[in-house]
């Protein structure tokens, strides 16, 4: 995967309280490196009638020790409601690729507080079973939980969370390097023993600053509760008491980005997903999301997909086909939510980006204090795909996307026959996605989902590889969900490929719109399998 060189600022804009708005922008790759800061100085100094002593922090790519060119700099910048020619003028500027609004992303969960005393979602993806063929020399990965932190002293938990080795033991002068206020592992986080508390949010809530948000720390607790019931359904310790997480040999790296409330900065979230990589992170969980489209958090998911990371999200609580971010990026696998009797639940969006479904609706789980609780939600449903994906992972060498085609392809079917809007590939079935010995790969490479375009040309790029291959057909229609759809006609379409340009696609007498394309699979054991992807002209 190719990517523009860019520099990515983050901007927050504030003056006082009621007025704060914090957004982002993103440089040209035609403006040198170092040159970046000086011309964001000179473009507010050159606004007259407004006050522009504001400050620029160190860059995000600075405090990681690292740099990338999706990521290069990023910078804070506070500005009042008042100082609205400052976007205007930034806007207007040549130099600048885009500027956008900082969105507030919210957990994916239905509260319930009904008993429920049965994992039924282990039994319907056939965990049990699974775990007959995991071998015992299999890995601990490290699997990233973006979320609102995790009860790390719940006795069913405790014993699986993340601990990093350059932050244990004692330093040269015989302290603690857990709490010596020293970066020992200099990987810009001091004393970052076991996770991150990326929440800062501070003088924002200034009545209530005796919770744990007011600045970056090493304390990822969680004060909500969200985190540690995703935490338990992932790797709860299989023992003789509480429940049984999905992937008892799992490390959980705990990252919290996400509030008392269950609101999470998008700043925050990406600079999760940052020092998950950094860490060596191989599967991310996103249990939240919003329904706006963020070019930055694509980005930085781009980043974390470039560098073979199994990124897994829920595809949103509303009851809608629209597509949910980050979920409803193509590197992303999207999860709804099934009940006990393997329909969808009520909450659980659908549509045209979905990729599977897995156990969502009445999941017992662990919950704050030592104790457990009953939960749904899409939040609840992704858990069990990235415990899936990190099984996967602690023995086979496949790349992400190979892990997301293996969970696809070994679906149970449900809907429609084949690949539906509501259920997508089908049901995660853990037992037949450990058995599988060579993933498919079946992905509309380009164009990407959400691809912008004003040519009057696009080469349509896919790949088919799977076992009893039959043949594919290519199709698309109007809008996110199309209610029909138009042949492509592909040529010689009973021959499997692999990164090939297989039609260029005339959208000179097109209208300015949103298309789907549909990539639909045949084996010759009558299976359908499909893959979508939206782009719009503009």
């Amino acid at each position: 995967m190719k990517f523009k060189v860019a520099i990515i600022l983050f901007f927050f804009a504030s003056n006082n309280l009621f007025s704060q708005t914090k957004y982002f922008i993103k440089y040209k790759s035609n403006i040198a490196l170092d040159k970046c800061e000086l011309h964001f100085s000179r473009k507010l100094n050159g606004i007259k009638g407004e006050n522009n002593n504001s400050q620029i922090l160190t860059s995000i790519s600075k405090r990681f020790n690292s740099t990338n060119k999706i990521l290069d700099r990023i910078f804070t910048f506070i500005i009042s409601s008042e100082q609205d020619s400052i976007l205007t003028n930034l806007k207007n500027d040549p130099e600048i690729e885009y500027i956008q609004k900082s969105n507030i992303y919210k957990i994916d969960l239905i509260p319930d507080d009904s008993l429920f005393s049965q994992q039924w979602g282990l039994q319907n993806i056939n965990a049990e079973k699974a775990w007959d063929y995991i071998p015992q020399n299999s890995e601990k990965i490290i699997l990233a939980l973006i979320d609102t932190g995790i009860d790390y002293l719940h006795p069913d938990l405790k014993n699986q969370i993340f601990q990093n080795v350059g932050e244990i033991g004692v330093d040269e002068n015989g302290n603690d390097k857990s709490s010596n206020k020293i970066d020992d592992d200099q990987n810009g986080f001091v004393d970052d023993f076991s996770g991150w508390d990326f929440v800062n949010k501070s003088n924002i809530y200034p009545a209530e600053i005796n919770y744990d948000f007011t600045e970056w720390d090493n304390n990822p607790f969680d004060e909500h509760g969200h985190g540690t019931n995703i935490a338990g359904i992932i790797g709860a310790e299989h023992n003789s008491f509480g429940i049984a997480g999905a992937n008892p040999k799992i490390q959980i790296m705990n990252l919290r980005a996400f509030d008392k409330n269950g609101n999470g900065e998008e700043d925050d979230a990406a600079s999760a997903i940052i020092y998950a990589v950094s860490m060596g992170a191989k599967v991310i969980n996103m249990s939240w999301g919003d329904s706006e489209y963020s070019q930055v958090l694509k980005d930085v998911i781009d980043f974390a997909y470039s560098n073979g990371v199994v990124l897994v999200g829920s595809s949103g609580n509303s009851g809608s086909n629209l597509p949910h971010y980050p979920s409803g990026f193509s590197s992303v696998i999207s999860v709804g939510a099934i009940q006990s009797n393997e329909t969808l639940a009520s909450f659980s969006n659908y549509g045209s980006t979905i990729d599977l479904v897995a156990p969502g609706s009445q999941i017992i789980t662990t919950n704050l204090n030592n104790s457990y609780k009953v939960v749904s939600g899409t939040s609840v449903s992704t858990p069990f795909v990235s415990a899936a994906a990190s099984i996967l992972l602690s023995y086979n060498d496949f790349n992400n996307e190979e892990i997301k085609q293996a969970m696809k392809t070994t679906c149970k079917d449900l809907g429609e026959v084949g690949w539906d809007e509501k259920y997508g590939a089908g049901s995660l079935d853990l037992e037949k996605t450990l058995k599988l010995l060579i993933p498919s790969e079946i992905k509309i490479n380009f164009p990407q989902n959400d691809f912008t375009t004003s040519e009057d040309k696009i080469k349509i790029n896919i790949s088919c590889i799977t076992s009893n291959f039959k043949n594919y057909n290519l199709q698309y229609g109007i809008g996110y969900n199309p209610t029909s759809w138009i042949d492509l006609n592909i040529p010689n379409n009973q021959y499997q490929i692999l990164q090939e340009n297989i039609y260029e696609f005339d959208l000179s007498k097109m209208i300015d719109t949103t298309y789907t394309i549909k990539l639909s699979v045949s084996t010759i054991d009558n299976k359908i399998f499909e893959e979508r992807t939206s782009f719009t002209i503009d």
